[in-house]
């Protein structure tokens, strides 16, 4: 698992991450801010959608897609990669958005 900090102008330790297939990636609110961020992500629930892997992720009605995750201060959002591919994400409640890709490997180790 690979830990994201969104910070006020910043994600620690870098926005774009490459990790394994079956891993997960969390997002931590360690801005000095007193309101809620959200993490949009561009990608469908998947195999997700019913894993016990997510947190603060929903599926929309139609299940095609992720709804954003609203995270409170001091809090996470979470969620595990099942498909292998390139996912854009972006923080907006910050004072400046923030964005990055996770980079899911397929042949960088993980589940068989």
């Amino acid at each position: 698992m690979v830990t994201l900090q969104i910070r006020a102008d910043q994600i620690a330790p870098a926005p774009d991450v490459r990790i394994p297939l079956y891993s997960a990636v969390c997002w931590l609110h360690a801005a000095p801010i007193g309101r809620p961020i959200e993490v949009k992500l561009d990608r469908s629930p998947g195999v997700c959608g019913s894993c016990a892997t997510i947190l603060g992720f929903g599926a929309t009605k139609d299940g095609r897609a992720l709804t954003d995750a609203k995270i409170a201060p001091s809090s996470v959002a979470l969620i595990c990669f099942h498909e292998s591919g390139d996912f854009r994400y972006t923080i907006s409640g910050l004072d400046k958005a923030l964005s990055g890709t996770i980079h899911v490997d397929a042949n960088a180790g993980g589940k068989p």
